[in-house]
């Protein structure tokens, strides 16, 4: 659901969905991800000055949802299994993560010892994150408070000129089916120490990276 102000009072936007959907870990010193960009790729843990891959075991969109909050990537989109960006070499860190969501290092889920795992590298984890949107507060990962990283930081999107492109372009990039307009509009905490952002898009775009974004200063 999104709700579109029906004035030009700068309030924070809100996202939901018709359909429901489904930190630097201090203990291993780092994680990253290896592959196309640094919010998707094949998930490494580095323990003993060497980076080692996770095992694909168990894992699902609660335990990305923990590493792309950690490597400050938005939104949690896919766990991709089979070692879908290539296989890593020597050693596997990591096996049998089962994390709830709100974990702040993956290391802080339920998982073996670290290097114990009965897995190959065919089944290194890789991790798909939404790099520049993030969806906060809500009951899933597709509803709630809407912010974008913007000039070096994360802003809060706000309802004025937000329309159906926009809502399009958001829904579609984090995979979050068709946005819906809310009968009562849903509160997920308000950012008031937040600087905002209102976008323009045309709704054909892959990402509200490629819209307009203008930062608006002060209060909103």
């Amino acid at each position: 659901m999104v709700f579109i102000s029906s004035d030009k009072l700068h309030y924070a936007l809100y996202l939901s969905i018709a359909l429901l959907s489904l930190l630097p870990l201090t203990e291993c010193g780092q994680i990253r991800l290896v592959g196309p960009s640094r919010c998707s790729g094949r998930l490494e843990v580095l323990h003993e000055d060497k980076w080692g891959t996770v095992c694909d075991d168990h894992w699902r969109i609660t335990n990305a949802v923990v590493v792309c909050r950690e490597l400050d990537c938005g939104t949690a989109l896919e766990v991709v299994k089979g070692a879908f960006f290539g296989m890593g070499k020597d050693e596997i860190w990591l096996d049998d993560v089962q994390c709830a969501g709100h974990e702040s290092s993956i290391l802080k889920c339920a998982h073996r010892q670290l290097g114990e795992s009965n897995c190959g590298h065919n089944e290194d984890v890789g991790i798909i994150c939404s790099d520049n949107v993030r969806v906060l507060n809500g009951s899933n990962r597709c509803n709630g408070r809407v912010e974008v990283h913007h000039n070096g930081h994360w802003s809060r999107v706000c309802s004025s000129d937000w329309g159906i492109s926009e809502a399009d372009t958001l829904c579609r990039e984090i995979n979050c089916g068709v946005p819906v307009t809310p009968s009562v509009v849903p509160h997920f905490d308000d950012a008031h120490d937040m600087s905002g952002v209102k976008t323009s898009c045309f709704g054909n775009e892959s990402s509200i990276a490629q819209c307009t974004l203008q930062e608006l200063k002060g209060s909103l």
